[in-house]
C-alpha cells in the first residue's frame, strides 16, 4: 500500500466512523468530555 492508498482508506474509515456515530447518537454520551473527537465536532 502506497502513501495515496492510506490517506484515502484513512479518510474512508474516518467518514464511515463520523456516519456511524450521527447514526447512533447515544455513542456520544459513552465519550468522555474533554477527548479528542469531541473537540473536533465542536462540542
Amino acid at each position: 500500500m502506497d502513501e495515496k492508498e492510506f490517506v484515502e482508506k484513512n479518510i474512508r474509515l474516518s467518514f464511515e466512523f463520523s456516519k456511524y456515530v450521527i447514526e447512533h447518537p447515544e455513542l456520544e454520551e459513552k465519550n468522555p468530555r474533554g477527548c479528542g473527537s469531541c473537540d473536533t465536532y465542536g462540542r
